[in-house]
């Protein structure tokens, strides 16, 4: 990533407006241009220009650039990148070059992870299907065809997947509370920003109301989350949980997906 603040030689006639210039060259994988587009909307600012080839290359063991060939030619040990070129003109200064690197190396963290854990988090939905059709509690079971039908659902392209925790829940030592621990993260909770359920659902008391809701019996829900995504749109996230239940029907852990419904789902 190279971000720089760009002065134009004024003593050249026509000369451009000043800019800040954005490079960035990364393996190439999908929401990149919509993740930085996010980015700078939240910064108020928009890209004048934004250019975004795909390179089909080799590259050196160490890194260093070897050869670059035609997209359709038949190549071994190739690999192809992402190379993003943005300009940004109006309303822009000195003092936003930091940030914007500071905040688009997090916007790219997230990106990496979610995208490169995306065919593992749609596992972790057949085996929350899995748990769900054996443990479901009796007193849901007319509703059960249902869920199963929303999760099955979710994966035919109207959910985006961001991110995936499973939540185990045991007694306390003193078996007088529950004690939530998140075993298992991918894409983006594998993070520990997107793992802690305080900050999912900020501002809410996790000693009374929100924990008695996630230990009720109730098998699945959907909710918003407090937090923001980085990836592909800067809108606040939905989150669906799959409850897994003991054979006596108290809830001893959850599958947490944390993503965003696809415009098709709107439909």
């Amino acid at each position: 990533i190279r971000i720089y603040y760009w002065k134009p030689d004024v003593t050249l006639p026509l000369s451009l407006a000043e800019r800040i210039v954005i490079d960035i060259i990364n393996d190439d994988m999908s929401f990149l241009v919509d993740s930085l587009i996010q980015l700078l909307q939240k910064h108020d600012l928009k890209a004048k220009r934004i250019v975004h080839p795909v390179i089909k290359l080799q590259r050196t063991p160490d890194g260093k650039l070897n050869e670059v060939f035609e997209l359709t030619q038949e190549t071994a040990e190739t690999q192809y990148e992402s190379v993003i070129h943005c300009e940004i003109v109006e309303a822009i200064s000195p003092e936003l070059v930091d940030i914007l690197a500071t905040d688009l190396q997090s916007v790219l963290q997230d990106v990496r992870f979610a995208t490169s854990d995306w065919k593992k988090m749609l596992d972790k939905v057949l085996v929350a299907k899995e748990h769900l059709k054996e443990t479901c509690p009796q007193e849901y079971a007319e509703h059960q065809a249902e869920m199963i039908h929303f999760l099955e659902w979710i994966r035919e392209d109207h959910y985006t997947f961001l991110g995936y925790a499973y939540y185990d829940f045991s007694k306390t030592s003193n078996n007088e509370g529950v004690k939530i621990s998140c075993l298992h993260g991918l894409g983006i909770m594998k993070l520990e920003p997107y793992q802690n359920l305080a900050k999912i659902f900020d501002g809410v008391d996790f000693t009374t109301q929100t924990l008695q809701y996630i230990l009720e019996p109730t098998p699945l829900f959907v909710n918003k989350a407090s937090q923001t995504s980085q990836v592909h749109r800067g809108v606040t996230m939905d989150v669906i949980g799959v409850k897994h239940f003991s054979p006596d029907g108290t809830v001893i852990g959850m599958h947490l997906f944390m993503g965003l419904f696809t415009s098709v789902a709107y439909d």
